[in-house]
């Protein structure tokens, strides 16, 4: 449950992000860019009516997380919550380490977005320059393009959406021609976020094999109670993880798991067990793709 919110907090990090969003970080403006600083005089001017439809313009080309703050802001003068929210987690999609932004999920009483979509396809067999993803960020609201630059292969991974939540996404693919043309190549297809986590570099490596094995190594634990480790997995969409070592702890800092499904998220979990009774230590969380053959 989301508490009453305070405007002090939601002006301070707006007004913040207005002086982000002036600076200059190059001589050329971005794409988008000029239309993200015509919405800004419109808010400056508490005119947050005629500033979302700039800014919604500029979101497929303007990726920055300012630009989503600044939104996340009109939706909440014109006291529209749900939209509100969806704008501030999707500037951690572009900033997932925003201090700003998790600050003010914290101070109101908001649990951050830790919602994730993979989105996968098929490579094109004809020759084309990239792929680019699209998100409807909520139902009825319009399609926006979510990569900064056109897609080499799949999958992309979407943060900072609300999990066990549906949305949809459409892929269009560009020609590789001397002028490029961009044409869609998957209707809207609805997909389920799940809870995910951040970016964030990993300690754990891992490999993928033909048939969907998942190798995993993870970094040896130094504690001298240690027993062994647990590996666990969270399909897409499920509740809870499972684990799946389950003839005893692993006693090696290794572990292979067969059997995954092609096109799908895996949530994984290590965790060290120390002691006598035992406990676990979670040593990491990460998101796993097995990509389509």
């Amino acid at each position: 449950m989301v508490k009453k919110i305070t405007r002090v907090v939601i002006c301070t990090l707006f007004f913040l992000t207005i002086a982000d969003g002036i600076q200059a970080k190059s001589q050329e403006p971005k794409p988008g860019a000029l239309d993200y600083q015509q919405a800004l005089q419109f808010v400056k001017a508490g005119d947050a009516r005629q500033a979302l439809p700039l800014l919604w313009k500029a979101a497929s080309d303007y990726h920055e997380a300012s630009l989503w703050i600044t939104m996340g802001y009109c939706y909440f003068l014109l006291e529209d919550m749900k939209k509100s929210l969806a704008a501030y987690g999707m500037a951690l999609h572009y900033d997932p380490g925003n201090e700003e932004v998790i600050k003010w999920f914290s101070d109101n009483g908001a649990e951050v977005f830790d919602g994730v979509i993979s989105v996968n396809w098929r490579r094109s067999r004809e020759l084309v320059k990239g792929y680019n993803v699209y998100l409807q960020l909520y139902e009825g609201g319009g399609f926006f393009r979510v990569n900064d630059k056109p897609l080499k292969k799949p999958p992309f991974v979407i943060e900072g959406l609300l999990p066990e939540t549906g949305y949809k996404v459409k892929l269009s693919a560009i020609s590789d021609e001397i002028k490029p043309v961009e044409g869609e190549i998957s209707q809207a297809q609805s997909v389920f976020s799940f809870h995910g986590k951040l970016r964030q570099k990993h300690k754990t490596r891992y490999k993928i094999r033909k048939g969907g094995k998942l190798e995993l190594e993870w970094p040896k634990s130094q504690d001298p109670w240690l027993v062994g480790y647990n590996v666990y997995l969270q399909i897409p969409g499920g509740r809870r993880l499972e684990l799946v070592n389950h003839s005893g702890e692993i006693k090696h800092n290794k572990y292979s798991v067969k059997g995954l499904a092609y096109g799908m998220t895996y949530l994984v979990r290590i965790a060290a067990v120390l002691g006598s009774p035992p406990v676990e230590k979670v040593i990491e969380e990460l998101n796993v793709n097995i990509p389509l053959p």
